[in-house]
């Protein structure tokens, strides 16, 4: 704000007053990618946690590893990458991490639901077609 008044006061206006506020940042943003309903790149605040960034994003799909959320920092040049399990946050045994802008978030695939969900649908078409056929 100073050095704007200072600016616009050394050649255009006399005695300027100026204000200037943070529309948005660009750093304030949370990235939440894989099983998630609606994954994208969300605002975030100062104060976000992992588990509102996971609302926002409309949770995480019936595929998805609760065991296996991921984030990814940069902090003083370094990558830095931290597991959470999302059950144990909502039971309270893990804390809820804090949220920076610039994070990714990824919420994994389990392999096991996969599997599970692949099991049932072979199982299912395998009881349908013998529904399908009438003993002789």
């Amino acid at each position: 704000e100073r050095t704007l008044e200072n600016r616009y006061g050394a050649k255009y206006l006399q005695s300027p007053e100026i204000s200037v506020f943070v529309k948005e940042a660009a750093g304030m943003r949370v990235t939440m990618d894989g099983q998630f309903n609606k994954p994208g790149i969300f605002p975030t605040t100062s104060n976000s946690t992992l588990l509102q960034a996971v609302a926002q994003a409309g949770g995480i799909t019936q595929l998805a590893d609760e065991s296996k959320l991921f984030v990814f920092r940069t902090h003083r040049g370094r990558k830095l990458v931290a597991n959470y399990n999302l059950k144990n946050i909502r039971a309270g045994t893990q804390g809820d991490p804090r949220l920076f802008g610039g994070d990714v978030v990824v919420a994994f695939t389990s392999n096991t639901k996969v599997a599970a969900r692949n099991l049932r649908e072979v199982l299912g078409l395998a009881t349908s077609a013998g529904r399908l056929v009438t003993p002789f």
